[in-house]
């Protein structure tokens, strides 16, 4: 089974993050017990959970997921860690970050493009689906929590003590 997209009554999680919807119950419990490296995958509309391993290492939690289609995503997490999959979820492969701060949040604008936001103000991208990663210049070492993009050009990124930064393509 590949990950569920919107419109497709399907969610994914990842530690407390959700993509699309809301995490019931048994979601929960399952998240805590697989907390340390889970991505979570349902249906159903959370009735069934499929559990992914993303290949992170023993004791690096994951705080965030995108997935751009029902076949490509990425995960990222402590230690700088991210992962990608083509598959749906069912493997993945690890992406060299360059950093080694707590990645936070990340999403995909393009199959090719790919933004991710971590602690310390770290703002990392890549237009190569994760060959070479862009360390980007944001003038804070708040943490940064979580981004949106509005359209393919425009995204904003928030972070601790009311951190907004504007992000343009």
């Amino acid at each position: 089974m590949g990950i569920a997209r919107a419109g497709e009554k399907g969610l994914v999680a990842v530690g407390g993050h959700v993509e699309v919807g809301y995490v019931g119950e048994m979601a929960k419990s399952l998240l805590y017990r697989k907390k340390k490296g889970a991505v979570l995958s349902s249906a159903d509309e959370g009735r069934t959970w499929d559990v992914f391993d993303a290949g992170n290492p023993a004791g690096t939690r994951l705080y965030g997921v995108h997935f751009f289609d029902g076949k490509s995503g990425w995960v990222v997490g402590e230690k700088g860690f991210a992962a990608k999959t083509t598959d749906g979820g069912k493997t993945w492969t690890k992406v060299v970050t360059g950093t080694k701060e707590r990645l936070n949040a990340v999403q995909m604008i393009e199959k090719e493009a790919v933004y991710l936001v971590g602690e310390s103000g770290v703002a990392l991208g890549t237009h190569d689906n994760g060959k070479t990663m862009i360390t980007f210049r944001t003038d804070t070492r708040k943490d940064l929590k979580d981004l949106s993009f509005v359209n393919e050009r425009t995204g904003f990124v928030v972070g601790t003590s009311g951190t907004v930064l504007k992000f343009i393509r």
